[in-house]
């Protein structure tokens, strides 16, 4: 995949602005195929478990913790090498590496090969390893299938193991590649655009029409924002209060952050 159009976008993510990294290739301690910690039931509540120790987390919360870890790890290098260059890694759970910590959580992934889709406007679609889909809404459809297909089983063993619904896990999971979206949308002309490609990808996920977004403005600067389909419970724990998203807090109260940060990003 070295040299490949799809190592070119995946290049871009900065794993220390973006928070998340894939790369061609991993091995060594800790490393799976997604395909076997998403039908693994003995992988998967050990991860919970760590998720519990080493946080403190109560049941809802690992399960939570690990299906957005898979989705953040997974999903948002995909959605950032989307929003920087419309090109797309295969997702599906028997291309992918995930590094499982000892914290419950997945901080990196990598592929095993270096298949990937495009727009077919890019010329790097005629590139041996592509596919080519004639517009964004396809190119999304084929990202976002390739993912369900280890997130779905995902959440289907956590929900097994912790007695956690859907809802709450799929929310996490929306909640967070929405997020990626966003952020990502930052280092773009056109972040408000990149809320659009985050609501037609969440749309698409189980309980994903539930995250919300919204536009605030000031001066000539205008930044989109999402409210959170589900509340992570942080503000229980102590030193931290409730995030900007928040879906317990007002509108008003989300739209108020909303700018002042807006604000910090301007000055």
């Amino acid at each position: 995949m070295s040299g490949s159009p799809l190592a070119e976008a995946l290049g871009r993510v900065d794993p220390d602005r973006h928070r998340f990294r894939m790369r061609a290739g991993a091995s060594g301690e800790g490393w799976v195929v997604a395909a076997e910690l998403v039908s693994d039931a003995a992988l998967a509540g050990r991860q919970i478990q760590r998720a519990r120790s080493r946080w403190g987390l109560r049941r809802r919360e690992a399960a939570a913790y690990l299906v957005g870890s898979y989705a953040w790890g997974v999903g948002g290098p995909a959605a950032a090498a989307y929003v920087l260059a419309r090109r797309v890694p295969d997702l599906s759970p028997q291309n992918v590496l995930v590094r499982l910590d000892e914290g419950g959580g997945i901080p990196e992934a990598a592929l095993c090969g270096g298949r990937f889709a495009a727009l077919a406007s890019d010329p790097a679609s005629g590139h041996p390893e592509a596919l080519a889909f004639p517009g964004e809404p396809e190119l999304l459809a084929w990202m976002r299938g390739r993912l369900v297909a280890g997130l779905g089983p995902l959440v289907e063993l956590v929900s097994g193991l912790t007695r956690v619904g859907g809802r709450t896990l799929w929310g996490r999971a929306a909640d967070l590649l929405a997020q990626s979206f966003l952020m990502v949308g930052e280092d773009t002309p056109d972040q408000v655009g990149c809320m659009r490609d985050a609501r037609a990808f969440v749309s698409g996920l189980p309980f994903g029409e539930r995250v919300g977004f919204f536009v605030v403005g000031s001066g000539e600067r205008r930044r989109a924002f999402m409210r959170r389909s589900i509340c992570c419970q942080a503000y229980r724990n102590p030193g931290y209060g409730y995030c900007d998203s928040c879906p317990a807090l007002s509108q008003e109260e989300r739209e108020r952050r909303a700018l002042e940060e807006l604000a910090r990003i301007r000055a």
